[in-house]
């Protein structure tokens, strides 16, 4: 194998590990960072993202007046998934504390799955 074979192997394996790497390090798009919570909404909420049966949560944020809705794989009949969102979105309310949401699942920020709260 020539030279120039081995640098194209090299350029080409290297090019392709970036870019794997770039796509692993951001698997997200930020829907919402360091904003308030201002309303939990539960139940047959009528939204963009549907009821799921009377398990639905949204919240409305600072950005997202209207809301937005907790991902349908961690609503309420999602096992303790759903519980624990709405703990930590009550505390994070109550406690006035500034939330980023995060959309792990390609929607555009029509749900969210990741809430991180912090205190600031």
């Amino acid at each position: 194998m020539g030279i120039l074979n081995k640098i194209f192997i090299v350029v080409f394996v290297a090019t392709f590990s970036l870019s794997a790497t770039a796509n692993w390090e951001k698997d997200y798009v930020l829907c919402g960072e360091q904003v308030t919570i201002n309303e939990i909404m539960i139940g047959d909420v009528n939204r963009d993202n549907g009821k799921d049966g009377g398990n639905a949560i949204y919240i409305a944020t600072s950005d997202h007046p209207g809301g937005i809705a907790v991902n349908d794989h961690m609503n309420l009949d999602d096992g303790q998934k759903g519980v624990a969102f709405v703990a930590l979105m009550q505390t994070a309310m109550v406690m006035g504390y500034k939330v980023n949401l995060l959309d792990h699942h390609g929607e555009g920020c029509k749900s969210f799955s990741e809430l991180i709260v912090t205190k600031s």
